[in-house]
């Protein structure tokens, strides 16, 4: 299980695919509008091309915030129950190279049942960089498209 989502054109053609990107979720459901709703924060979400704009513009800021020092930081990284039920945390060093308050406030997470971390590790930036790369190119060669759907589920 998990949170599962996917931005589409408006005949049904899938564009990206998501796995637990909680930050993406967070943003269309906020600006999209819905169409036929089913539950909550699920959609399917309208996206105009306008709301796609300000998604790529709100990474290009994000990923433009590079730190002049990366850091390492410890991340949670799952847990482990022991014979006895206790419970041992896990913790994975990784170094940061954005300024993770920037991320926060343009594109922050969302936390959830099944919606995956809310920490901004590498993995939050690495999948800025693949929406990115992804959307600006299917816009580029696209350019009379200006309807899409953004549709999830966990």
């Amino acid at each position: 299980m998990g949170l599962d989502a996917w931005l589409e054109t408006k005949n049904g053609q899938e564009i990206i695919y998501w796995r637990k990107e909680n930050q993406f979720h967070k943003y269309f459901c906020e600006n999209g509008r819905v169409i036929n709703k089913t539950e909550e924060n699920v959609g399917p979400y309208c996206i105009s091309r306008k709301i796609l704009e300000d998604f790529l513009n709100r990474i290009d800021t994000i990923l433009a915030a590079k730190l002049d020092t990366p850091i390492t930081k410890k991340f949670s990284n799952g847990y482990t129950i022991e014979p006895g039920g206790k419970r041992i945390n896990h913790f994975e060093e990784l170094t940061v190279e954005y300024d993770e308050q920037v991320a926060h406030d343009l594109l922050p997470t969302q936390a959830g049942f099944f919606f995956g971390s809310t920490e901004y590790t590498p993995w939050y930036f690495d999948s800025l960089i693949k929406a990115k790369t992804t959307i600006e190119n299917y816009l580029k060669n696209n350019p009379d498209e200006y309807q899409f759907i953004y549709t999830s589920w966990w």
